[in-house]
């Protein structure tokens, strides 16, 4: 186990659960200062201070990361899900493949209601000031028509379990076919693209994470 994911995975469940570090702390008995040393992976909690948290924190997510953070789950309307964590995904041209399977997991709420959600990390600066470099972005399989301007993750057609990927916004023609555009357009303009060379469009929820890495 690695201090320093143990110690981000403990910092998140405190926020999430005891209102902070200075809540673990309360719960602990013991200073903040002391909380500190098991977030900055200085030290590990004994059992006794791991079985304080078993009545609403999974201790195998706390110790591994694996599975959901809570015991105690909320209402399914209100629940975090867990997230694959894809790969990487260029905001400009074609430039990065994306993969079906992941090592890296988050969790977010209230998104129960998107099919099959991943999340990819945004690259590049096209869509800037929108999306950033190192945004967390979620992704599903699209339920309804996707809108005009909408942004999406375009999957582009190539090999088996793998697609070429980039965020853009899209634009629907009659004739079948798309424009891709930036919000950046200035040094990025836009293109278009026959229905037939995408793979498929990945609508962009709305509420990102800017900046987790």
């Amino acid at each position: 186990m690695k201090r320093e994911e143990f110690g981000q995975r403990l910092k998140l469940a405190a926020e999430r659960n005891y209102g902070g570090l200075q809540g673990l702390a309360k719960l602990w008995d013991m200073k903040v200062q002391g909380v500190y040393k098991y977030i900055n992976g200085e030290r590990l909690p004994g059992s006794e201070l791991l079985k304080k948290l078993t009545n609403v924190i999974n201790i195998n997510w706390i110790l591994t990361g694996e599975g959901v953070m809570n015991t105690q789950m909320a209402p399914e309307k209100n629940r975090a899900k867990t997230i694959p964590v894809i790969t990487n995904v260029q905001c400009g041209v074609p430039a990065t493949y994306f993969y079906e399977k992941s090592k890296k997991y988050i969790e977010m709420d209230g998104v129960n209601s998107l099919l099959n959600p991943f999340a990819v990390v945004a690259d590049g600066l096209s869509m800037a000031q929108t999306i950033m470099p190192g945004d967390i972005l979620i992704c599903s399989q699209a339920v309804n028509p996707i809108k005009d301007n909408s942004v999406v993750l375009v999957s582009y057609k190539t090999d088996p379990g793998t697609g070429m990927g980039l965020i853009k916004r899209v634009k629907f023609k009659k004739d079948g076919h798309m424009i891709l555009y930036s919000d950046n357009s200035r040094n990025f303009p836009p293109f278009e693209v026959k229905k037939d060379e995408i793979y498929t469009l990945f609508p962009v929820y709305t509420k990102f994470i800017r900046n987790l890495k």
